[in-house]
């Protein structure tokens, strides 16, 4: 369909991935094999159980003003998507993931990371986000907002999003240590609240799944119920070092299974593929997710792209 100078194919999504479980045969078959393996049959409703996408329910501008919204939304459940990954830090978040659960059931795996409700709540500032240091105070106040979409349509909390990139551009050599204080307060404030205390709290992500950051933060099992991966390939195939990151960021969680909660592809700007490559590849890329026990569920990032690429 077409508003407003951009186009959203939900057919096209819908269908690409309904080919999936054909998808996960394929790539048994079609992998060579030097010795045969016994693989074992599993339900479609896993799978499709699986997938996730994430989108951003703060957002007012572009794509994502109300209507836009009112398309997108309805576009994930059209898709068959039931759980979308997203940050809450206003009203109008609550609203949209209130509404979204109301109408089609959707849930929602929330991440709890004080930079983002900071940010756009209080200091007002236009500053990145990286450049502010995690702050346990808050999150009390970001976990109460969560709540009010009601508890039913909450999946899970995901901690603080690629913050050893601080240690990277903004020379923070302490961010390993202020992660690990964070996700302890934070996953204490949800297991100690009767109401959502059996939402599964996943690990905060890793900035390009840098072995020596996974194990400046070590096991953090007894702070998580997950584990977490940010997986992009750079245009390379669905499967290139795959399993050297998984078991990488198995580091973090060694006890538990991972949610991947991005992956996916670019059709514009730097290590872009061509729609047709995406198509193909996204399908595949989450079947390779499928087969691999380690992985439980998975999120492409995004559904829509919001912004147009600047032309330089």
């Amino acid at each position: 369909m077409k508003r407003r100078g951009w186009n959203f194919r939900t057919s096209a999504i819908s269908k690409s991935f309904q080919r999936i479980p054909i998808a996960v045969v394929g790539i048994l078959l079609l992998t060579p094999q030097v010795e045969a393996k016994l693989v074992s049959a599993q339900k479609a409703y896993d799978f499709v159980d699986s997938l996730g996408v994430v989108t951003h329910v703060n957002r007012r501008k572009g794509v994502l003003n109300d209507q836009g919204w009112s398309i997108i939304s309805a576009a994930i459940a059209e898709a068959g998507f039931r759980y979308v990954r997203a940050t809450i830090h206003d009203d109008l978040g609550v609203a949209r993931v209130r509404d979204m659960h109301a109408r089609y059931g959707t849930r929602f795996n929330l991440r709890i990371d004080s930079r983002a409700f900071e940010v756009n709540t209080e200091k007002k500032k236009k500053f990145r986000k990286n450049e502010v240091a995690l702050d346990p105070n808050a999150i009390d106040r970001m976990v109460s907002l969560t709540k009010r979409v009601g508890v039913n349509a909450i999946l899970s909390y995901e901690g603080p999003n690629e913050y050893n990139s601080q240690g990277k551009e903004q020379g923070n050599r302490d961010w390993h240590s202020q992660l690990k204080t964070f996700m302890h307060a934070m996953y204490r404030r949800i297991k100690e609240d009767p109401e959502i205390a059996d939402k599964p709290v996943v690990a905060p992500s890793i900035w390009r799944r840098r072995e020596q950051d996974y194990r400046a933060v070590g096991n953090i099992s007894d702070r998580t119920d997950r584990g977490c991966l940010h997986n992009y390939t750079g245009g390379r195939l669905p499967s290139y070092r795959l399993d050297s990151r998984i078991r990488d960021a198995r580091i973090l969680t060694p006890e538990y299974r991972i949610w991947v909660t991005e992956f996916g592809y670019r059709t514009a700007d730097k290590n872009a593929v061509s729609e047709a490559v995406k198509a193909k590849y996204l399908p595949r890329f989450a079947a390779e997710f499928f087969i691999r026990p380690d992985v439980e569920r998975v999120f492409n990032y995004q559904i829509i792209d919001e912004w147009p690429i600047a032309k330089k």
